[in-house]
């Protein structure tokens, strides 16, 4: 396979072009009387939806963004790599690298419904903390398959697993023989599936969002409160998102309606951005939103709708948490904040981790690369203060 190729995010006019003109003939739901202070009641407000549809088509400019864009991740590349069963892939990816001879290779994974451009803050700080005291690192943020602009899967069911494989290869190919990882969403399954099937490369990990089995002699009344309120939310999730049900069973379906209507993909992507996040604190400004909802309106989203399905018909989701990794000598940790949406107590995740770094914060949520990039980065930098020689 070829060298990788520098990459510069140009995106053909005539995208832009059926964009505008779809933004024009936009028609909205007819908006409807809320209780008071339940405006959420029903999805995405119809207010905010018209407000961001209205910066959408006069104040935001995708030239512009795309200028800033490419200035902040700096280092960017596409690499074809082949993987077992589904032939040659493209892969886009950034790259920060670290002045720092001591820097550790570290792999960040982004998950749905994000892309690399979660990571366009926390990266800098990573790989030259300006403190020879604190751990640094070399970069590298890949687009999982079919999202930004990685090529899309030649085929149906990759899941974490085999995206794993291809990362891993991604990480060979770059020259890293011994690398850490870490995710959220979907970049955490993928971390724990990297570090099961390559524990002699993979030689750390650490995750923001986490599963694990429940220990046989477990007791509710034992929890602590931040415990309870981690299981609660994550019973809540699972009652109270629709789209995980769409997106296993018939994610084609909705993904007609995804591909073709920017303002209906924009109103899905609104509720998890604006409802995942500790409000308290972080809000993503309207341009932000609709850099999300680019980097998935421009190849099309369907992807990102078909890998629940490809991660749980082929077993790979839970596998992914559930899999131990005990005696792998893989050192492992977590982030826990406070509104992320899927976490367990320490206790479950000791049965299939080896813990070396466990954190549980008060703020943030299901985007900490974004909504508090520099506690992220501490966490980082503590956890693998003292990992170094599992590189060397």
């Amino acid at each position: 396979m070829a060298a990788p190729s520098p990459f510069k995010i140009n995106v053909d006019e005539s995208i832009l072009k059926t964009l505008g003109e779809k933004l024009a003939l936009a028609r909205l739901p007819k908006p409807v009387a809320l209780p008071q202070g339940q405006e959420w009641l029903q999805g995405s407000p119809i207010s905010d939806i018209s407000d961001l549809v209205q910066h959408w088509k006069s104040s935001y400019n995708w030239r512009e963004r795309e200028t800033l864009l490419n200035k902040e991740l700096a280092s960017q590349y596409t690499v074809d790599l082949e993987l077992e069963g589904y032939g040659k892939q493209t892969v886009h990816y950034f790259i920060k690298e670290s002045p720092r001879k001591d820097a550790i290779p570290l792999l960040l994974i982004h998950g749905w419904p994000g892309s690399v451009l979660e990571f366009k803050k926390l990266a800098p700080m990573l790989a030259d903390p300006k403190d020879d005291s604190k751990a640094a690192f070399h970069v590298v943020a890949p687009s999982l398959p079919g999202f930004g602009f990685s090529s899309p899967p030649t085929g149906a069911m990759q899941g974490p697993f085999k995206i794993a494989e291809l990362f891993d290869s991604l990480m060979e190919k770059l020259g890293y023989p011994k690398y850490a990882s870490q995710g959220g969403d979907w970049g955490s399954m993928i971390t724990r599936a990297l570090a099961i099937q390559f524990p002699q490369r993979c030689r750390a990990i650490h995750v923001t969002m986490l599963e694990a089995p429940k220990p046989d002699d477990w007791k509710d009344e034992d929890a602590t409160d931040f415990e309870k309120k981690k299981l609660a939310d994550m019973a809540e999730f699972y009652t109270a998102q629709p789209y995980l049900q769409t997106n296993v069973r018939t994610p084609q379906t909705a993904a007609f309606a995804l591909t073709d209507s920017p303002v209906g993909l924009l109103a899905l992507f609104y509720e998890k951005l604006a409802r995942w996040v500790d409000d308290r604190h972080f809000k993503f400004s309207k341009d932000e939103v609709l850099d999300a909802v680019m980097m998935h309106y421009i190849g099309g989203p369907e992807w990102g709708l078909r890998l629940y399905q490809s991660g749980m018909y082929t077993g790979e989701i839970p596998k992914s948490y559930n899999e131990s990794l005990k005696g792998k000598d893989v050192a492992f940790g977590c982030s826990a904040f406070h509104y992320e949406l899927l976490g367990v107590p320490r206790r479950w995740a000791e049965r299939v981790n080896d813990i070396v770094f466990w954190k549980e914060r008060d703020v943030g949520g299901h985007f900490p690369q974004v909504e508090c990039p520099e506690l992220l980065a501490a966490d980082l930098q503590d956890m693998f203060k003292e990992l170094k020689p599992k590189f060397s």
